[in-house]
């Protein structure tokens, strides 16, 4: 049924992630319509699903190292927009800026000796948020 114009509009859009597209026609105060076969649409993907299957390996898994200059190798999957972003953590409190995914980073450790670990989120183009991941090493 026609609404009154309004410069926006909320809609909710078909359950289920994937591309979804919005139609519009319109009328105008003498009720002359938009033909029938001319629309309006925009096309939008729905990403509801957060990114999975991440992983952070330091040094590649190695349980010790000498150097705090680390480099971390990761991998997250994302079935909808794709993986966009990443932030780390060393206590799941403090989390550095988000920064462009890649597949490998430099990373520095504390320099106090003793076991650490690294924390990983991925983040993909829609905005959701991975759970967290992690791995551990022991610097001597």
């Amino acid at each position: 049924s026609w609404i009154p114009y309004a410069a926006s509009k909320a809609w909710t859009l078909l359950a289920g992630d994937g591309v979804k597209t919005v139609n519009v026609w319109f009328r105008d105060k003498f009720d002359n319509d938009t033909p029938a076969l001319t629309f309006y649409s925009a096309t939008i993907t729905l990403d509801t699903t957060k990114p999975t299957n991440g992983t952070v390996l330091i040094e590649g898994g190695v349980e010790f190292t000498n150097n705090p200059n680390v480099t971390l190798t990761l991998s997250a999957t994302d079935t909808g927009s794709g993986v966009d972003s990443m932030r780390f953590s060393k206590d799941k409190i403090t989390w550095l800026p988000w920064g462009a995914y890649t597949t490998s980073s430099s990373y520095t450790l504390s320099s106090a000796k003793g076991k650490k670990t690294v924390y990983v989120q991925f983040r993909d183009k829609a905005g959701n948020v991975s759970p967290v991941y992690s791995d551990s090493i022991t610097l001597q």
